[in-house]
């Protein structure tokens, strides 16, 4: 199967070696994505999260890759529900010592902690959690908002419209202390998007270094 049928039965996009990222909510996918479709010379997938992972014809596609001495990354979000799969295809790429399919693991951390694991994934990838606020994060988060006039205008009307106390517990319970769906809900903007995507490319060169 090649890459090109690949793409057309799976949505293109991104992915690295053996990592996985544990996070409080889906902001690691808009990163992942976004930053990973940036680079330059790299095949790049994302899983469509509702179709089955297709272990043995993403092998073939590894396969290619190295034979042409080229490189591919595919992201799946929610790797938990597709973990039997991703064990497949994880031992499948160790015991041909294929490296050339990158993959990225995104998962919440309770989901995935008590999934059973193949110990390729520990052998040879790298977990990232990503650290959500802190309290006193947030409370500065909030000060700012309220005490810079620059900010003001662009504050979410919904949100300003509430208490302190209610803004902090929505921060803290429905967004999860996390930075980026945070700043989402405070700055509901179709902008906003565009902006954080913008500064994730200036860090090309280190994102690029990560996955070499």
């Amino acid at each position: 199967m090649s890459t090109d049928t690949i793409r057309t039965r799976h949505r293109a996009h991104i992915k690295h070696s053996y990592s996985w990222r544990q996070r409080n909510r889906q902001d690691d996918t808009f990163k992942a994505s976004h930053a990973l479709a940036s680079l330059k010379n790299w095949h790049a997938w994302e899983h469509k999260h509702d179709h089955t992972l297709l272990y043995k014809q993403w092998l073939e596609v590894a396969t290619q890759l190295k034979d042409k001495k080229e490189n591919g990354i595919l992201f799946i979000d929610d790797a938990h529900n597709h973990i039997l799969e991703v064990n497949a295809l994880i031992d499948l790429l160790a015991n041909e010592v294929n490296t050339n399919l990158k993959l990225i693991l995104a998962s919440a951390r309770n989901q995935w902690n008590p999934r059973v694991k193949t110990p390729n994934i520990f052998k040879r990838g790298k977990q990232h959690i990503l650290k959500g606020l802190d309290t006193s994060e947030i409370e500065d988060l909030l000060t700012l908002v309220d005490t810079n006039p620059e900010l003001k205008p662009l504050v979410e009307n919904n949100f300003s419209g509430f208490s302190r106390a209610e803004r902090k517990r929505r921060l803290t319970v429905r967004c999860e202390s996390d930075t980026f769906v945070c700043l989402k809900n405070i700055f509901a903007s179709e902008k906003f998007d565009d902006i954080v995507l913008r500064d994730l490319l200036r860090y090309r060169k280190t994102i690029e270094k990560f996955i070499a």
